[in-house]
């Protein structure tokens, strides 16, 4: 009987228990610093997780260099450090230049220095599929719903 309850008890885990999800410490130290019970941090870690994968990655040579950098610093800065906010900031900072970049008539720039490294259309589907992937970690958390975080002014 006791087997059959354990098997039992253990099938009603969800599998991102049992699967190997190691977090970045960066992102351990952001619950950690928000959250004192073990469930919020749990429940907290794979979102900032994430965030902490996709600034490091548009930070990246690769994708937005330097001026990436800037914009995770901004944005981590903007949010006190939280790394859900911070993505969630850049995110949606990358996502508003490559809109108003199409929005401009052809040659047309504005004048915040920001607006022209952060305006490359031919990045949104490599930030989206990057960020599948960081999110794929978690294949059974639900994410990116009604965040909270200061936007980029």
């Amino acid at each position: 009987m006791k087997r059959r309850t354990l098997i039992m008890f253990l099938a009603a885990f969800p599998t991102v228990l049992l699967a190997d999800t190691k977090v970045d410490p960066r992102a351990l130290a952001d619950c950690s610093a928000q959250h004192t019970a073990f469930t919020k941090i749990r429940e907290c870690l794979p979102a900032a997780d994430v965030g902490v994968t996709m600034l490091d990655i548009i930070s990246g040579t690769e994708f937005l260099g330097q001026h990436g950098q800037g914009l995770a610093q901004e944005c981590l800065t903007l949010n006190d450090g939280k790394y859900v906010g911070a993505w969630s900031c850049a995110s949606n900072a990358i996502a508003d230049a490559i809109a108003l970049g199409k929005m401009l008539p052809e040659g047309a720039t504005i004048s915040d220095e920001r607006f022209q490294p952060l305006n490359r259309p031919d990045l949104a589907s490599a930030i989206d599929a990057a960020q599948d992937t960081a999110q794929a970690k978690f294949p059974d958390v639900s994410m990116w719903g009604l965040n909270m975080y200061r936007a980029l002014k």
